[in-house]
């Protein structure tokens, strides 16, 4: 992930064929198969990990242990997938249901749709509370963000602002900020934001 900062942002030369490999999400069928590939072809990749997911006693994520061993191998790094960025929230009074990271959040107890200053807090802290996580824990620097399911707040429901809002909240925490597109095409392509 050096590498490619250093050659997005300061124009440092890789090597010709350079590409760069990332799973999302922290699963463990991302990994485990993956992992002897690795060393075998002598590549590294990038897991961006759901920082919630640390603290589960899964059969789908990895576990701390698990990523600390990934690490500890050289032959991954570990970035953010967020806190709780993943999750599909309900949106409206009528239990319409979006993407957390994109969209105002429904206050049930309250009846009512967050204000503005409250979505830029919510997603504010979930942003520094998976790199706060990330780092405490797995005692790893964080300096990307891929957004879950692409979407930057370009796809928002309820809250068109977020497109904008959104990227400005991610790039204090973030420098590196990846985004999924498919344009036109089966072939998903990551794109720097």
């Amino acid at each position: 992930m050096q590498e490619y900062y250093d050659f997005i942002f300061l124009g440092k030369e890789i090597p010709e064929k350079s590409f760069l490999l990332t799973f999302d999400d922290g699963r463990k069928d991302s990994y485990y198969p993956v992992d002897p590939i690795l060393e075998n072809c002598n590549y590294n990749a990038v897991m961006f990990v759901i920082g919630e997911n640390l603290a589960l006693n899964s059969n789908y994520y990895l576990s701390k242990i698990e990523l600390k061993r990934m690490i500890n191998s050289g032959r991954w790094e570990v970035q953010s997938h967020t806190k709780e960025g993943q999750e599909i929230i309900e949106i409206s009074k009528d239990k319409k249901k979006g993407h957390f990271l994109s969209n105002k959040k429904w206050i049930k107890d309250e009846q009512r749709i967050e204000t503005e200053s409250e979505f830029v807090k919510r997603i504010e802290n979930d942003l520094f509370e998976a790199k706060e996580i990330l780092e405490n824990e797995l005692k790893v620097k964080i300096y990307s963000l891929a957004y879950p399911y692409g979407d930057y707040g370009q796809r928002s429901l309820n809250f068109p602002k977020a497109k904008n809002i959104l990227p400005k909240i991610a790039k204090k925490y973030y420098p590196v900020a990846f985004y999924q597109i498919n344009p036109h095409r089966n072939f998903i392509e990551n794109f720097t934001g």
